[in-house]
């Protein structure tokens, strides 16, 4: 079943049709085994070095593409962060190509 991802580690998502996760590993993993139609990351979740930020699912993402898997229909930014935000927005961008 496609699926809507939230990765946020306060915020809850906007309803209950999203699949909600805290920490970029959780984000990867279900990329890695689900199809993910919608997903929308935040940068910042808590401490990097056992979260992970929202660049890391970027960079998943770009990935998956370059080895020919199906990016997510959509993917929205919804982190409050510009300088993360921006740093997000350049991997998936290069990754698009």
């Amino acid at each position: 079943m496609p699926t809507k991802l939230w990765l946020d580690d306060a915020r809850l998502p906007p309803d209950a049709s999203w699949t909600l996760v805290r920490t970029a590993k959780q984000a990867i993993a279900i990329l890695d085994s689900c199809d993910v139609d919608v997903i929308s990351l935040d940068y910042d979740l808590g401490e990097e070095e056992r979260c992970g930020t929202g660049l890391d699912v970027a960079r998943h993402l770009t990935a998956m593409v370059k080895i020919g898997r199906k990016m997510p229909t959509v993917v929205m930014l919804h982190t409050q962060n510009p300088v993360g935000r921006q740093r997000m927005l350049d991997e998936l961008s290069g990754g698009r190509g």
